[in-house]
């Protein structure tokens, strides 16, 4: 983050608590299939926070090591066609830990 590229951060969590600056995308982490309405809305929604640039860096996050929603949201951005994603599988629990801000 600190080397100035863009970089998109999502929290698949929902609920009140998020990284500051971060996405909304709960939607993202639901089970089913790379085929189904939930993919091609996500990937309608990347479409637009990126503005079609599959190049732009994604981060995706939830609660913690044991919450695979984020995994199944990186895996979603990847099979929408993103090239640069990134799965911050510490989440929420990590950022606390590190001592950074919640945003409410």
């Amino acid at each position: 983050m600190a080397d100035g590229r863009p970089l998109l951060v999502f929290h698949v969590l929902g609920g009140n608590e998020h990284i500051p600056g971060a996405l909304a995308a709960a939607a993202a982490s639901e089970p089913g299939n790379f085929n189904d309405a939930n993919q091609q809305a996500f990937a309608d929604y990347l479409a637009n926070v990126t503005r079609g640039d599959r190049a732009m860096r994604l981060a995706f996050y939830c609660a913690g090591i044991e919450c695979w929603m984020s995994y199944n949201a990186a895996l979603r951005a990847i099979a929408a066609g993103y090239t640069s994603v990134f799965w911050y599988r510490g989440g929420l629990q990590a950022w606390r830990d590190a001592g950074r801000p919640i945003a409410r």
